[in-house]
């Protein structure tokens, strides 16, 4: 989506200057699949490569038209039944969860299989973390960490890389310190240094008692780094690594090894066929030019749908390495979090403009019953993001002082807004609102709000080091777990598919939304108030 023009943007998260989006996540793309064309081919399985290439350079084209047609008559039929029970739902956190399940009938789930024609065929009852003493293991990879810090209530409290990697090998089949390592361990230290780790352990850890038991542990972690962090193979030297291990892997003389390899190719298949529909742009011819909403005659339900839309693409474009740069109003650093900013401001301008632009309190109250059920609407679909946009645009000051129109609202729109300010509040570190915005659940949605996860990392940040030692060479492993942990829940949300139709003359007036400077605003508001008296 084209940038807004930001001279209008006064509301910020945390940022104070913008920058148009380049095409970055283009070029990052075509390097991810150019890796891995290379991986699968050096790997021998180049009917593989051409699959995964074919779908980066159709974005999805071998997709069987009728079936997402199908699937998306399902999801409006789920919507068109379910719109009764919307209404009668209240928003308090205590019911949040059934609430989005509701409301999220209208965006229900719609998956795109991925064609199994290509896969390789795997063995059905392989265990990939066979049955071992668990002392047997964890003894061997404690030998292999070279530095540790333990104290009698938490354990290892501190160590160097090798020593967290141990940690959370040691620890599956449970995958949770895997999972926070994956998404946080560019923080401290390169991708490539973590997957030479891995293949240290793998290679030196030679017991004839525990070697199947403890190498499984390290292909499980490949498998889940796979899943979850795909894009740090986009580096080539990390590429080559890989390439070389897979290789080493197919050539052995043990059946498992060779096993291991084919899960190996098959799940990075996966994951970059993932990543392929999860950042592909649907082909669609867009019109040429549109009249702007108008938000009167416009019907909240399918606005509140494109909206939610265009905030989870935004989303799931962007890159978890950019929150772990601090820098977040920098466009070289951090240009995907500029332009969700930047629709977040455009559109708190856009709800100011549109009120503050009718003289006729009637009319600007109708505008405010309009935007208070969009608001609504956003939150029953999991939209975070879009619903604290609206919310501060109706909140704001000049609008909020448009006491003509505020006086001619109608009751249930009031008992709306005192819900949502409760909802909204920054009390407690938004503490009522975090029963939706946090939840992990397969069945609903989230559009998470950068004014809550970044506000999360600043003070993660300012509270707790990355280093227990002055010298900087033992990681505070409380810090992985805890940066781990909003960075999944960021990247569980990213995955989360999100079945809208898009409509691509409402998506660009929404992203085209006219919006008036602050100097305008103040000029139109004293305009009123002299016509008030």
């Amino acid at each position: 989506p084209k940038s807004p023009n930001r001279s209008n943007h006064r509301y910020s998260f945390s940022m104070d200057r913008f920058t148009k989006k380049d095409k970055k996540n283009d070029l990052e793309f075509q390097k991810i699949h150019r890796s891995s064309e290379a991986i699968l081919e050096n790997a021998g399985f180049t009917g593989l490569s051409r699959a995964t290439t074919s779908l980066a350079s159709q974005a999805g084209a071998g997709e069987d038209k009728s079936k997402k047609e199908e699937e998306y008559s399902r999801a409006m039929a789920r919507r068109r039944t379910s719109q009764g029970s919307l209404k009668s739902h209240s928003l308090s956190a205590s019911s949040s969860v059934e609430v989005l399940k509701t409301g999220q009938a209208v965006l229900s789930k719609g998956k795109r299989s991925t064609s199994s024609s290509n896969l390789l065929a795997l063995p059905e009852t392989f265990s990939i973390v066979p049955e071992c003493s668990e002392a047997c293991v964890n003894t061997e990879l404690t030998k292999k960490a070279e530095l540790a810090v333990f104290d009698n209530v938490s354990g290892c409290v501190a160590g160097d890389l090798s020593t967290v990697v141990a940690m959370a090998l040691e620890r599956i089949p449970e995958t949770d310190m895997v999972q926070h390592l994956v998404v946080s361990h560019r923080q401290w230290s390169p991708s490539l240094k973590m997957f030479q780790i891995l293949v240290r352990f793998y290679e030196e850890l030679s017991s004839p008692t525990n070697e199947v038991h403890v190498k499984s542990r390290v292909v499980q972690f490949l498998l889940n780094w796979f899943d979850i962090g795909i894009k740090d193979f986009s580096d080539s030297e990390l590429e080559k690594a890989l390439t070389k291990f897979i290789q080493n892997l197919q050539c052995s003389n043990k059946n498992f090894e060779r096993v291991w390899a084919k899960m190996l190719l098959h799940t990075f298949q996966e994951s970059v066929n993932k990543l392929v529909f999860r950042l592909e742009v649907e082909e669609i011819d867009e019109p040429v030019e549109v009249q702007p909403i108008s938000i009167l005659n416009s019907e909240m339900t399918l606005v509140a749908e494109q909206m939610t839309w265009l905030d989870h693409k935004l989303l799931a474009n962007l890159p978890l390495s950019e929150l772990l740069h601090k820098n977040y109003s920098s466009d070289q650093t951090s240009p995907h979090m500029l332009e969700i900013s930047d629709y977040f401001n455009l559109r708190t301008q856009w709800v100011a403009s549109e009120i503050l632009s009718v003289y006729n309190p009637r009319t600007a109250s109708k505008l405010l019953c309009k935007f208070i059920s969009l608001a609504d609407k956003l939150i029953r679909f999991g939209n975070i993001h879009g619903f604290m946009a609206i919310y501060i645009g109706i909140t704001q000051n000049l609008v909020s002082r448009y006491e003509a129109a505020w006086q001619l609202l109608p009751s249930n729109m009031r008992a709306k807004l005192e819900r949502f300010h409760q909802l909204a509040s920054p009390v407690g570190n938004f503490r009522n609102i975090r029963p939706l915005h946090d939840i992990v659940c397969q069945d609903v949605v989230i559009i998470k709000s950068p004014l809550l996860f970044i506000k999360d990392l600043v003070m993660l940040d300012e509270g707790s080091s990355n280093w227990s030692n002055a010298e900087k060479t033992l990681i505070n492993i409380d810090k992985i777990t805890r940066l781990g942990s909003i960075l999944y829940h960021i990247h569980s949300a990213q995955i989360q598919p999100c079945a809208v139709q898009p409509q691509p003359r409402m998506q660009k007036q929404l992203q085209t939304l006219p919006t008036l400077t602050q100097q305008e605003l103040d000029v139109l508001f004293k305009k009123i108030k002299l016509g008030e008296v």
